[in-house]
C-alpha cells in the first residue's frame, strides 16, 4: 500500500494523549530527527530496566535483543533511502505469547505447552505487519491458558503490573500487551479475545482495543483457546493507531486458501482444533480507513446506549464519562437511542458455558492425560467442571433460566 492509502491525515490540533503515535515515529524517522535503530536500541534498555527491581512491570514475556537490532537496522537503511515500506517501518509492537512468533515459543500463559519448541513462522498478523516494516519486538505476558481471572494472574511467568500505579492489576487475559502499550514501550499490540481478554485490559489501562467480528482477522498461527469464540485484536494509544492497526491485521489470509465445502456450501467456521485455520477472511469485505476522518458531523448516525446495563457500573467517574461521550456525540448530531437486549443475562451465562468448554476440549485436545497435572491448581479445578459441561446439561440450565 502507498503511504496516502495508509495516512489517516492526523489532526492539527495537539492531542490530550502524551503517548506517542505510529505516526510520531514515522516523522521523526522521516525527518531524521531519530533512527529506528536508536529508539530500538533505548526501548531494549527500557524493557530490560522494567523487569528488575522489587516491582518489575512483567509486561514482557520474552525479547530477543540480536533480532529487534537486524529489524530496526534494516528499517534505519530503508530511512535513509527514503524507501520505508509504511508509515509503520521502524514502529515497535509487542505479541501476546499466544499467537506465533518466529524463533520464540508461543507458550500460551503456562510453564510447559511448546517448551523448548519456537514457533517457525510467524502468524498472518505478524506477517502483515512485518510487510509494514514493523518491528516485532517479543511476546507479552498472558494468565495460563486466557483463563482464571480477568487479571493476568501469572504464577509461573510474573503478573503485569498495571504502570499507572504497580499494586494494581493491568486486567487480562491480554494484560502485558496492554501494560506494554500504556507504559510508553510501543504504541500497538497484537492481543486475543474470547471474553474481552483485549477489552477489559485496555480498560484497566486507560488505552484503546478492538474485539472484531469473528472471522475479520486470520486466526492462522494463533491457538484456538475458544474456536467459536477467540480472534486475535489490536491494543494500541490511541483510536488512530487502532485504526491502522486494525487495518493491517485484518483481510484475507492469502496463505489460506478459499475454498467450499460440500455441494458448493461455504464453511464459515470449519476450523481444525489445533490448527485453528479458517477460511472465513475470504468472506469479509476488505478493511479500509476510508472516511474514518468524516467526523464533522453525525448526522444520520444512531447510537444506541443500554442504560439496564450501565446502571451496574457503581464507579461515578466512569458513567460521568459515558454521560460525557454521550453528550459529546449528541452535539455533533448523532441520534441517541436507549435500547433493549433480550435475554442478555442468559446469553452472558451461555458464553461462560461455551468459553469453558471449549477451553476444556482444547486443553485435553493438546495435552491428553496429562492435562490435570501441567495446569495450576485453579485451572484444574476449571478443567473439572468444564468437562461436565456436556451439550445436554448446558441446553436445559439454560431453558430452565439457571
Amino acid at each position: 500500500a502507498s503511504e496516502k492509502e495508509l495516512s489517516l491525515s492526523h489532526r492539527s490540533e495537539p492531542r490530550a494523549s502524551g503517548y506517542k503515535s505510529y505516526y510520531d515515529f514515522h516523522e521523526a524517522y522521516k525527518t531524521g530527527k531519530k533512527t529506528p535503530l536508536e529508539v530500538a536500541e533505548r526501548l531494549l534498555a527500557s524493557i530490560q530496566l522494567s523487569q528488575t527491581g522489587n516491582q518489575p512491570l512483567n509486561a514482557f514475556l520474552a525479547w530477543h535483543r540480536d533480532d529487534v537490532l537486524t529489524q530496526a537496522r534494516a528499517s534505519t537503511e530503508r530511512y535513509s533511502r527514503r524507501a520505508w515500506l509504511s508509515e509503520l517501518d521502524g514502529v515497535p509492537v509487542v505479541v501476546k505469547d499466544e499467537t506465533d512468533v518466529q524463533g520464540y515459543e508461543s507458550l500460551i500463559g503456562t510453564a510447559f505447552v511448546n517448551r523448548g519448541s519456537p514457533a517457525a513462522q510467524d502468524a498472518c498478523t505478524v506477517k502483515k505487519f512485518r510487510e509494514k516494516g514493523a518491528v516485532i519486538v517479543g511476546k507479552s505476558v498472558m494468565q495460563e491458558l486466557g483463563w482464571d481471572s480477568t487479571f493476568s494472574l501469572n504464577s509461573t511467568q510474573g503478573t503485569p503490573r498495571n504502570p499507572y500505579n504497580l499494586n494494581h492489576s493491568c486486567g487480562g487475559s491480554s494484560g502485558g500487551s496492554a501494560c506494554a502499550v500504556a507504559a510508553g514501550f510501543c504504541p500497538i499490540a497484537i492481543g486475543g479475545d474470547s471474553g474481552g481478554s483485549v477489552r477489559i485490559p485496555a480498560a484497566f489501562c486507560g488505552v484503546y482495543a478492538l474485539k472484531p467480528t469473528l472471522g475479520r482477522i486470520s486466526s492462522r498461527g494463533g491457538y484456538p483457546l475458544g474456536p467459536s469464540l477467540e480472534c486475535q485484536g489490536p491494543i494500541a494509544c490511541s483510536a488512530d493507531d487502532l485504526a491502522m492497526a486494525y487495518w493491517v491485521m485484518a483481510g484475507v489470509d492469502d496463505e489460506f486458501p478459499f475454498r467450499r465445502g460440500e455441494r458448493g456450501r461455504i464453511p464459515l467456521l470449519d476450523m481444525d482444533l489445533v490448527s485453528h485455520r479458517d477460511p472465513s477472511t475470504h468472506l469479509q469485505p476488505a478493511p479500509t480507513l476510508r472516511g474514518l476522518r468524516a467526523t464533522a458531523s453525525l448526522a444520520g448516525v444512531r447510537v444506541g446506549v443500554f442504560p439496564a446495563w450501565n446502571s451496574h457500573v457503581q464507579n461515578r467517574a466512569v458513567t460521568a464519562r459515558v454521560a460525557d461521550f454521550v453528550r459529546a456525540l449528541t452535539e455533533k448530531g448523532a441520534e441517541v437511542v436507549e435500547i433493549l437486549i433480550p435475554e442478555l443475562e442468559r446469553a452472558h451465562v451461555a458464553h461462560l458455558v461455551t468459553l469453558c468448554a471449549e477451553r476444556s476440549a482444547f486443553v485435553g485436545a493438546m495435552l491428553g492425560r496429562r492435562a490435570g497435572k501441567s495446569l495450576t491448581c485453579s485451572n484444574r479445578v476449571l478443567m473439572r467442571v468444564s468437562e461436565s459441561l456436556t451439550a445436554g446439561v448446558s441446553a436445559e440450565w439454560m431453558h430452565s433460566g439457571g
